[in-house]
């Protein structure tokens, strides 16, 4: 499905619309800001903004040393690896601020990070389930302003990919789509690009890290719901290359 009839967004968005790249470091000069950069997809999108020339800001919050490998393979002239909490208003205030301090401004905002944890069923939902996973997925990425921004969603919002014990973190994925449907709009008069992303499932091995156990065996559940699995990997590439 064409992604902007899946977030209500103009077809003339620089993300849905057919760009030719120039050349390979075509976002030399540019600053990206990239939470949850340390692993799986984020880790992709700031390697591979990296190699197109931008300058990476590599979010983190407990994978230090995961964080500053990504930061080597970049170089430590062009990256910076920051720890923030992106649920914390004060600490993603001092994520942009050591953003802006280290290359002076931000042209690209990847919202990346998020939380998917423990069994989100109805009756093994709490309270303060609810209140962290919508700090993380939904409350995170409308702290930070400006620049390009993207949002990332999941296909367990899409009716076909609905699957039981995921309560939490569908609802908040859900409420970032809206999210970014009204950005778009109302940031689109400021030349703000908002879009959302929805990815599939990435395998790493912290994918189910917030749970019990981290794992290979905690991969089985997501595994049997779809039997063809493979991690996303190609994707970044073709998303990288629409900025």
């Amino acid at each position: 499905m064409d992604l902007s009839q899946r977030t209500g967004h103009s077809r003339s968005s620089n993300l849905s619309r057919k760009h030719t790249i120039a050349s390979p470091t075509y976002l030399t000069g540019k600053t990206a800001v990239v939470t949850g950069a340390s692993k799986g997809i984020g880790r992709a999108i700031a390697l591979s903004l990296a190699q197109r020339g931008a300058d990476v800001v590599v979010n983190y919050l407990s994978s230090a040393q995961a964080a500053e490998e990504v930061v080597q393979s970049i170089g430590s002239d062009r990256a910076v690896a920051v720890k923030a909490d992106v649920s914390d208003q004060s600490a993603c205030t001092e994520l942009v601020r050591a953003a802006v301090d280290r290359f002076q401004k931000i042209d690209i905002l990847v919202l990346n990070a998020g939380l998917l944890a423990g069994d989100n069923s109805l009756e093994n939902s709490s309270l303060e389930d609810f209140d962290r996973l919508f700090r993380v997925n939904e409350a995170s990425p409308y702290i930070p302003a400006g620049g390009r921004v993207l949002f990332f969603s999941s296909s367990l919002t899409a009716l076909s990919s609905v699957t039981p014990g995921y309560l939490l973190y569908a609802a908040t994925k859900g409420a970032v789509e809206q999210m970014s449907r009204v950005l778009a709009k109302e940031l689109a008069p400021r030349g703000v690009t908002v879009n959302t992303i929805f990815s599939g499932t990435n395998k790493h091995r912290d994918l189910f890290c917030g749970q019990d156990r981290c794992d290979g065996e905690s991969h089985q559940p997501i595994e049997s719901e779809w039997p063809h699995w493979y991690a996303g990997r190609g994707c970044v590439g073709s998303l990288v290359d629409k900025w």
